[in-house]
């Protein structure tokens, strides 16, 4: 049911819907910066030169918000964010 309400519930895009609006505030339209700040936020770590390519190309030349959503979904239901005890 976690996994459902993840990928498909109101609240969980909410907040991403949110959170795009602040980043796009916050960092404009420099997707490498949003990329590498992301990673490091997320993850605690750099990107891989691959990883980011393949994110910037994700956002493009000027990030659109539903773009940014689609990234931090994207991260968020990675194997290496998810956290099992």
């Amino acid at each position: 049911l976690q996994a459902l309400e993840l990928t498909n519930g109101e609240f969980f895009n909410n907040v991403l819907e949110e959170g795009a609006s602040i980043w796009l505030e916050r960092y404009g339209g420099d997707s490498e910066k949003i990329v590498e700040e992301l990673y490091q936020k997320s993850l605690g770590r750099e990107t891989s030169d691959q990883e980011k390519k393949i994110m910037i190309s994700v956002l493009g030349k000027e990030p659109k918000k539903e773009a940014l959503q689609d990234l931090f979904w994207s991260t968020l239901m990675s194997p290496e964010f998810q956290f099992i005890n």
